[in-house]
């Protein structure tokens, strides 16, 4: 996306994870092979996460880098248009068309979706 990283946001949603987990800063530190301080630190906003230091939370977390960063669940309206434009850059015109067509399909699909996993919004 063309804005900066919301690093307040990227806090909270580390934190509200690893609590959703029912995970301590010291079983998360454990995992990430990172000291429970510097999660501390992460968590507080004391210091920002490196490109790096984010792959191992994310992946302790069970989650992608992007869960992380992006907020999906809230995007909405130019946002979500942003992030679908970040998806395809970079892709060529057969790529892009490949993208067009899964998402047509899944629209299509997503009446059946709903019935079958009752996700109705």
């Amino acid at each position: 996306m063309g804005t900066a990283l919301n690093f307040e946001k990227l806090r909270e949603r580390i934190r509200l994870r690893r609590i959703e987990l029912k995970m301590t800063q010291d079983a998360l530190a454990e995992k990430c092979g990172l000291s429970k301080e510097h999660i501390c630190n992460v968590e507080t906003g004391k210091s920002k996460p490196s490109v790096q230091t984010l792959y191992s939370i994310a992946g302790a977390l069970e989650l992608t880098v992007n869960d992380l960063i992006y907020d999906y669940d809230n995007a909405a309206g130019s946002e979500f248009r942003l992030l679908i434009v970040e998806l395809c850059a970079g892709c060529s015109q057969s790529e892009q068309k490949t993208l067009l067509s899964v998402l047509h399909t899944l629209k299509d699909h997503f009446p059946l979706l709903e019935h079958e996993y009752g996700r109705g919004q």
